[in-house]
């Protein structure tokens, strides 16, 4: 009897103790399905159109986007056009764009799944996979493209990050995903060969090998220079390998371009899309897409056309990074874009850099002029609206109050004596005042920059 009471007592001591030690994912209040003063029929792209005076009127025509893409490649160097870069790149370029990221999260204080923290020697033992010193002086660049949806890391390792213990939401080592097609430039192999370090349009950093086509410039050139060619317009487009469209490949988001080489019958589209041989090496197959997701060549740039996208991603999961093949609150605004042919760069604070400027706010700007300029200047369906760590596209004003949609993980709300976080996860329509009376502040408040996309 007593011998079972004793071994009743350390099963007991032990659960106690593995619940202490088990990783505690942390809790939050869910939002409601609608937030705070938006009404049913606010979460429709028409009941936004219909308060547009013309919103068929072109903001601007194909030579006029490219010259604000120029723009934001040239002039604000936001994005990169791999073509551009040198044939040979110096080991001492290449070495301080790897060191660059480890630098920066070794600055961080960081936890992994188990809520552990991530201390200096995991960061060595990540160097070792990084043949740093026996680069040669001069690496030729290789160029390839991505063969499925894939993400882009700062480190070579699959291990995720967090700013804080059970906040899983957020992995810091996560730099960007990327679609299928995305050109690549590749600079570094890790030693044990399983990833590379890449140079994208839109960010650089490590990509697993086994998701990289290698072929020549010329070959990836004319992949994403071909035309005709489709972009993808719904919120996903499948990829299949044949005509019936049942050996189903991937799929790619909102924005993603393709090569085009035929229409099949009335309701599909046969593409070009790469894969990977046996060596590594790229290869160009047939893939088919229902024309029912896709446009031939860009959209026209109208108010009509990015509200219209920006609710086809209504209700979408947040994924930080790009995390679960979704969208964060950049690249949400970046696939909407995408669809008429602006390219924009990767991140927020980036991409309020781009267009004309109509405001820019001080911490303690009065909020009666902040909604003086809003109604006054911002243009519905073109105008982004950034708050630190967090951008927005503007829909319009109603009941004198102005509402945006954008991809947001969760926002503050006081009661009682303390602020609760309510979560979202996924693109929502709200007005500019959610999270008024919290800590951190309501939306309007937040704002630093106001930028509207018709000229650079």
């Amino acid at each position: 009897m007593k011998t079972s009471y004793l071994r009743l007592l350390a099963i007991a001591a032990l659960i106690i103790s593995l619940s202490y030690c088990a990783p505690k994912e942390l809790l939050y209040y869910s939002s409601p399905t609608l937030l705070p003063d938006v009404k049913k029929e606010m979460n429709t792209f028409g009941f936004w159109v219909g308060k547009i005076t013309n919103p068929d009127k072109l903001i601007l025509n194909d030579k006029e986007i490219f010259r604000l893409n120029k723009h934001i490649k040239e002039d604000l160097n936001l994005v990169k056009d791999i073509s551009d870069l040198p044939m040979i790149m110096e080991a001492s370029d290449v070495k301080k764009r790897v060191l660059e990221k480890i630098n920066y999260l070794k600055k961080k204080s960081l936890f992994d799944l188990n809520g552990r923290e991530i201390i200096s020697s995991f960061y060595k033992d990540i160097m070792k996979n990084i043949p740093l010193s026996s680069l040669p002086s001069d690496i030729k660049i290789r160029y390839g493209l991505t063969v499925s949806y894939t993400y882009q890391r700062s480190i070579p390792t699959d291990i995720k990050a967090f700013s804080k213990p059970g906040n899983i939401s957020f992995d810091k080592f996560l730099m960007n995903s990327l679609d299928i097609g995305t050109p690549v430039a590749v600079l570094l192999n890790s030693k044990d060969d399983n990833w590379l370090f890449c140079i994208t349009p839109l960010s650089e950093g490590w990509i697993k090998k086994e998701m990289v086509a290698i072929g020549s410039k010329e070959k990836v050139e004319s992949y994403i220079n071909h035309f005709p060619f489709v972009i993808i317009t719904e919120r996903k487009g499948d990829i299949f390998l044949d005509p019936d469209l049942t050996k189903y490949y991937g799929f790619a988001r909102m924005g993603t371009r393709f090569p085009m080489l035929s229409l099949i019958g009335s309701d599909k589209v046969e593409v070009l899309i790469p894969i990977r041989n046996k060596n590594g090496l790229l290869k160009l197959v047939h893939g088919y897409i229902s024309k029912e997701q896709v446009s031939k060549g860009f959209l026209p740039y109208t108010q009509r056309n990015i509200i219209k996208q920006a609710f086809k991603l209504l209700n979408s999961p947040y994924g930080w990074g790009g995390s679960f093949g979704e969208q964060d609150c950049s690249r949400f605004i970046h696939e909407i874009f995408s669809t008429v042919g602006i390219i924009l760069p990767r991140n927020s604070k980036a991409q309020a850099k781009v267009g004309r400027v109509i405001a820019t706010f001080s911490k303690n700007q009065n909020i009666d002029k902040r909604l003086i300029v809003i109604k006054q200047k911002a243009i519905p369906g073109i105008t982004i609206l950034r708050l630190k760590g967090h951008i927005m596209l503007y829909l319009g004003i109603n009941n004198n109050k102005p509402y945006v949609i954008h991809a947001t993980w969760g926002y503050r709300e006081h009661k009682w004596y303390k602020d609760i976080v309510r979560v979202t996860n996924r693109v929502v329509v709200s007005d500019l005042f959610l999270g008024k009376g919290s800590l951190k502040g309501s939306l309007i408040e937040r704002i630093v920059t106001i930028r509207v996309l018709d000229k650079p």
